[in-house]
């Protein structure tokens, strides 16, 4: 591996809770130091290297500043740690058993059975695309393609454990003899392996003839619901304006009434826009005796994202929309909870929230940094996930807005395509990853890229890579803080998975 023996240390270093810690790129350590080793190791990997150990030495004296240089000396021979070693980055290529792999372990199939939707959501880039002048009409997916699709991934997904099939839009509902169609047909095909099936849904169109097929066929949901409802009528409107909440409430009800199981196969989707106040949406979601009225017997399952206005929210959606978010207690909250041997009567949406990166990094590899790396957190594409859009085109999920097409329900995914992609991510990353402190925490994927120019070549922006970072460190201090509670506050990560 390139190491070259002058260049500094290949560490993230940050302070929390009055305590030093250096993340160890090469080992994928992250290491508790003594404030004269982390002053050390920030000055090493600052813009000017040699400067900053000087004014180090002036402030805190060179006796420390020393000290720490050979102990970051001693750790290198006999521990490997703090190396400078930085890895080649190797563009992925799909291997034979990649491409194998596209006919036995499809895992995902989304089906986007309309591009229509009953409501407005103000931070929906499908509505605000709606809304302008010279729109093209939504359009619906066929039972043709729908079932094409299906028979696809029925006869690609035997490898894998629990294969689903989502049904997304727009709003599925609108289409539930379509859903009722695809979910028959599976039903009736022994030789298909056992579907699951999950509607991804702003829950407003829970009648009488959608509750009796959800119970019927035992069929998920995934509802977005983003919390009481001042902060669910904000954004999530009908297109008069009117607010939602009340309608998905009504339809809870009549679910849970009809079929009180189907508390277990359902959870909240969590869309936070501004103004953003945590401490209420966990304390709404926290309310076990209002979930208990509506029929929940345990804590409801609740996702948290973050809305992106920049290209979604319209003119005057308020004064307030680019607020940042209001100062919140979340994080202490989990911490205490953890400490205390209380995280599981923590409410469902700070769990949701801090929860699965902190899983993540405790479960990382633990071997040291290869000699070359492939860069982001990249799924093959269309091989986790695929999507079927409404005219029968395969894009690799519903997060790549309808722009990356690798194949179509006629002919399967189309590997040339799909290996394209993944050539055009790695020329989009270039050399930027080589010498990033994140390189082994990097979530990004192909829905990071843009088209840009005239040839429409995709690009990653570099802000893209700041927001990663950002995550990663804020990732990094939580597990931190978490750690310095004591070995018993993460004990629960040694028994928890991530889907």
């Amino acid at each position: 591996m390139p190491c070259e023996r002058a260049a500094p240390p290949f560490v993230h270093v940050f302070a929390s809770g009055g305590r030093w810690y250096a993340y160890d790129v090469n080992s994928n350590g992250l290491l508790e130091v003594d404030a004269a080793l982390g002053r050390t190791l920030l000055a090493l990997t600052s813009a000017g290297p040699t400067r900053a150990l000087e004014r180090l030495a002036a402030e805190s004296g060179r006796e420390p500043v020393a000290g720490a240089l050979a102990e970051i000396a001693q750790a290198r021979g006999e521990e490997g740690l703090f190396l400078a070693c930085r890895p080649r980055i190797a563009p992925r290529r799909l291997t034979d058993a990649d491409r194998a792999a596209y006919d036995t372990r499809l895992s995902h199939l989304i089906l986007a059975v309309t591009d229509d939707c009953n409501l407005a959501c103000r931070y929906c880039p499908q509505a605000a695309a709606r809304a302008r002048p010279g729109a093209a009409r939504p359009r619906h997916m066929s039972r043709d393609t729908a079932l094409r699709a299906l028979a696809d991934f029925a006869a690609r997904c035997g490898d894998t454990p629990s294969p689903a099939v989502s049904f997304y839009g727009g709003e599925p509902l609108l289409r539930p003899d379509l859903i009722a169609d695809v979910v028959r047909t599976a039903r009736a095909r022994r030789d298909w392996p056992e579907l699951r099936f999950i509607i991804d849904t702003n829950g407003t169109l829970l009648d009488d003839d959608a509750v009796d097929l959800i119970a019927r066929e035992r069929l998920h949901l995934q509802i977005s619901l983003d919390g009481p409802p001042a902060a669910h009528d904000r954004w999530r409107v009908f297109r008069e304006g009117r607010g939602s909440h009340a309608a998905v409430l009504a339809g809870l009800r009549r679910l849970l009434r009809r079929d009180p199981s189907a508390a277990d196969r359902l959870s909240f989707q969590v869309t936070a826009a501004p103004p953003i106040d945590l401490d209420l949406l966990a304390e709404w979601f926290g309310d076990r005796r209002a979930f208990g009225e509506l029929g929940f017997a345990a804590p409801p399952h609740v996702r948290v994202n973050f809305a992106d206005l920049a290209a979604c929210a319209p003119a005057g959606a308020g004064a307030d929309a680019a607020s940042a978010p209001r100062p919140s207690r979340a994080r202490a909250r989990w911490l205490d909870a953890c400490a205390s041997g209380q995280r599981d009567r923590l409410d469902p949406l700070t769990r949701g929230l801090l929860d699965p990166a902190v899983i993540r990094f405790y479960h990382r590899p633990r071997r040291a940094l290869p000699e070359s790396v492939v860069p982001g957190g990249c799924c093959l594409p269309g091989q986790r996930r695929l999507l079927a859009t409404t005219d029968g085109r395969y894009e690799p999920c519903e997060r790549t807005a309808a722009r990356l097409t690798i194949g179509n329900v006629a002919g399967g995914p189309d590997l040339v395509r799909a290996e394209s992609l993944v050539a055009a991510f790695s020329r989009a990353v270039g050399e930027r990853c080589r010498g990033c402190w994140a390189v082994r925490l990097c979530g990004l994927c192909y829905a990071a890229l843009e088209p840009a120019g005239r040839r429409q070549e995709l690009v990653l922006r570099e802000e893209v890579c700041v927001n990663a970072r950002q995550q990663a460190e804020s990732m990094l201090r939580l597990y931190a803080d978490l750690t310095a509670r004591g070995a018993a506050a993460g004990a629960f990560l040694a028994d928890t998975r991530l889907a």
